[in-house]
């Protein structure tokens, strides 16, 4: 019957259990102090049995930590895929019974885009003040022009789209999390 250890009493050089599996020791038998600080006596087949196994763990959790940081490396590329073709718009007036459409329709106007650009679409992403609007346009090319005539015509107000208010629009890709951290001022 293997006897357990009292843990009240304190270790000193002369332990009679092994940390592990609290067998009582026998002079015959050698005994190791753990190497981790933990002031704990093993003996000689237990820490024999210990070191296989803590480096076959090791091991194995390399393994998984670098399919964790390739699986991490291959959602990133998939969300920001995702948003190509997506634009925000900020700082727009919030209006009462607003359709988001409108703004956004009075802004591919104002590029004279309207031929080239006919499906998208528009949400804010809160209910605040001066709230985010997300464009999804259909293709890369489309989000391409709109950011090229955006350039080309400098700073553009509310009141050019037809909305109150004299604030300056302003046009961002829609990153990914990982990348707005990334091209965040420090």
């Amino acid at each position: 019957m293997v006897k357990k250890r009292n843990p009240n009493k304190s270790l000193s050089n002369e332990a009679k259990y092994c940390g592990i599996c609290n067998k009582d020791f026998s002079k015959s038998e050698y005994k190791l102090l753990c190497r981790r600080k933990c002031t704990r006596w093993i003996c000689h087949q237990c820490s024999g049995l210990t070191l296989s196994k803590i480096k076959a763990l090791a091991e194995k959790m390399e393994n998984g930590h670098c399919k964790v940081e390739k699986l991490e490396v291959r959602i990133e590329v998939l969300e920001q895929e995702k948003r190509d073709k997506n634009i925000i718009m900020t700082n727009l007036p919030l209006q009462k019974n607003e359709d988001t459409r409108k703004p956004v329709e009075n802004f591919i106007d104002y590029f004279g885009l309207k031929s080239k650009i006919r499906e998208f679409s528009a949400k804010r992403l809160s209910k605040k003040e001066n709230a985010p609007i997300l464009i999804e346009l259909t293709s890369m090319n489309s989000r391409n022009l709109v950011i090229q005539r955006k350039k080309e015509k400098g700073v553009i107000r509310s009141i050019d789209l037809n909305c109150s208010g004299y604030n300056v629009i302003y046009l961002h890709e829609d990153l990914s999390k990982w990348r707005q951290e990334l091209f965040a001022p420090l």
